[in-house]
């Protein structure tokens, strides 16, 4: 009989959580590839928005537009704050400013350390200094930014200076020595407090020493970021809330009056009202008045407030979706809904228990619904209640692992707080990003997308640390990099001008239903779209779990073949196409594969 052809019609998505005879006709790896309308196609490729890299990694990202029209981005680090456009400008708002007493400064010769000397300061190691003014003494002149070596004593602290000194001078800068001091830097890590000070204030017993499993976690430095009117309201986590004037291009984001000075994140309601979650307890939230930013005291007068949630045990973050509000703790979700005219202000209903935020960052507010990740599922609120993401049992087991069947979770349960979210305005889809059990740096390098279309996922592999979009559909998708630097996405076709690899495997495919032996005798490509060779992976075998294969080989796709030669047998099949040249892109149509049973009249 001769060979007829099988059609690779095969349903978007990757299956991640099924046995090989499972996970038949299924797509079941992939990386640097998505779904859209159905086949799989490579993403696009990146280049560096800047050839200028942040201090640190960036943690907390957001993109939007600007009156004029220009797509903007900013982000914050552990120690500082950007506005990233045409340039990298430092915003990163001060804790005070002044001038110092008399010869602030005490040098040492041929060392390039410098004792300053302010009563009180506040600094902590790694806080940035800057300063004006100084007149020159033993050989050098101190001015500009330095960051704080070392903090000796509350009274002292010490800088490096680009040069040595070429005498030892106690006593030098003079009397007109202008400071800037900006807000002292978070933490880089999450890192767990065994001693005195660990914690907030009530944490914990007088006298009673921490051990390792009652120690207390010090995490680390999370941005919130808004738009508030022309403003972008910035909040480190820890610290207080800022707003930043980006049509005056004002220098520095300047600290909110009144605010709490210390809280665990920050949104702004559809009502515009700044609201900070774990405040003076880590359940509690606190809002601003509604005319009013500086006003944080409830009375009868005005709409500020209070209240002390119960369901979790720390406020993780917030955001708005249509005209509510939702805060996640780290079990549970609420509902905040404006109530006019009422005491309370807002009312803050439980709809979902067991589906708490499993990092400030991990969610993604789209035109459809919220979408979040948990410690142990995808969730959406589209109005109405809680549910899971559709389609998440094809990959959750991947994710989170799971305890009844053995499987081991791709993410790295001591890393969580790094996952990040965010929606591709151009594909309609939602990425997230993980620190996976495999990193080597403890930063994320593992992704899983799912599209808004079909609720198809798929996994990636990138070194991201945030993500961000424009606000409208032709405008930028940036992300942060594990580098300092920050990337445009789904630019081009290449890696900042490198290959990218992209592929997408098959599980196994029962020929003829598997009922006998098969001859593969050619397969016919179909690309929508094709720039350079594909490579054709194709692999058979004799029973779905066989350990071993009958044959693999590797063909080359060129853009003009209509027919691959094929000469390979076996009862099961599967297939990999992939991509690794500069420029390289494809689009998968419906290939087909032509067999026929073994042994039968050859073309």
């Amino acid at each position: 009989m001769p060979s007829s052809p099988i059609p690779l019609d095969i349903p978007p998505g990757i299956l991640l959580t099924t046995s090989s005879k499972g996970a038949l006709g299924r797509y079941i790896d992939a990386d640097h590839i998505r779904f859209r309308n159905k086949k799989p196609e490579k993403i696009g490729g990146w280049t560096k928005k800047l050839n200028s890299a942040v201090d640190g990694l960036i943690r907390g990202m957001f993109g939007w537009t600007s009156d004029r029209g220009t797509d903007l981005v900013a982000g914050g680090t552990h120690s500082k704050f950007y506005s990233i456009s045409d340039e990298l400008q430092d915003i990163t708002p001060l804790r005070s400013s002044g001038t110092l007493g008399t010869d602030p400064f005490a040098v040492v010769d041929t060392e390039t350390t410098v004792t300053v000397t302010h009563t009180a300061h506040g600094l902590d190691v790694g806080a940035y200094v800057s300063f004006d003014g100084a007149s020159a003494g033993g050989g050098i002149t101190i001015d500009g930014e330095y960051q704080v070596l070392t903090v000796p004593d509350a009274d002292s602290y010490t800088i490096e200076h680009s040069a040595a000194a070429t005498s030892t001078d106690a006593t030098t800068g003079g009397s007109s020595v202008d400071f800037e001091y900006q807000i002292n830097p978070g933490k880089a890590e999450t890192v767990l407090g065994l001693g005195w000070g660990a914690g907030g204030w009530g944490e914990g017993t007088w006298g009673t020493p921490r051990s390792i499993t009652s120690g207390i976690a010090a995490e680390l430095r999370y941005w919130s970021i808004v738009t508030f009117g022309n403003q972008l309201a910035i909040h480190p986590s820890g610290g207080t809330v800022y707003l930043w004037d980006e049509p005056n291009a004002d220098a520095r984001a300047a600290a909110v009056s009144n605010a709490p000075s210390a809280a665990r994140s920050m949104f702004i309601t559809p009502e515009r009202m700044i609201v900070m979650l774990g405040t003076t307890n880590p359940m509690k939230m606190e809002w601003c008045d509604r005319d009013d930013t500086t006003d944080w005291t409830p009375s009868v007068s005005n709409t500020a407030n209070a209240r002390t949630l119960q369901s979790g045990t720390k406020l993780i973050a917030g955001t708005v979706f249509d005209t509510v509000s939702l805060i996640w703790s780290d079990t549970s979700v609420y509902l905040m809904d404006f109530i006019e005219g009422s005491d309370f202000i807002y009312r803050t209903e439980v709809i979902g228990r067991n589906c708490g935020l499993i990092a400030p960052g991990a969610f993604a507010v789209t035109p459809i619904g919220v979408v979040w990740m948990s410690a142990h599922d995808f969730h959406i609120y589209a109005g109405g209640s809680v549910s899971s993401v559709p389609r998440t049992e094809e990959i959750r087991d991947f994710i989170f692992g799971n305890a009844t069947t053995g499987i081991t979770g791709s993410v790295n349960r001591d890393k969580t707080a790094k996952t990040w979210a965010d929606f591709n305005i151009k594909f309609r889809e939602v990425e997230f990003g993980y620190v996976s059990v495999d990193s080597t740096d403890g930063e994320p390098d593992r992704t899983i997308t799912v599209s808004l279309e079909d609720w198809s996922w798929w996994p990636g592999t990138k070194t991201r640390t945030a993500m961000c979009h424009s606000e409208t559909p032709a405008g930028d998708i940036a992300m942060a990099g594990t580098d300092s630097y920050v990337y445009l996405h789904d630019v081009g076709k290449d890696a900042e001008g490198a290959a990218l690899e992209a592929y997408v495997e098959s599980g196994i495919m029962a020929l003829a239903g598997g009922a006998g032996d098969m001859d593969i005798e050619g397969l016919e490509p179909d690309f929508e779209r094709q720039s350079g060779t594909v490579d054709l992976t194709l692999w058979t075998k004799d029973r779905p779990q066989s350990t071993s294969e009958l044959e693999r080989e590797t063909f080359e796709i060129a853009e003009t073949d209509d027919l691959v030669d094929i000469r390979m047998g076996g009862r099961y099949a599967g297939f990999r196409f992939s991509s690794n040249e500069v420029g390289g892109d494809f689009r998968v149509g419906q290939p087909a594969i032509e067999a026929g049973p073994a042994g039968g009249a050859r073309r």
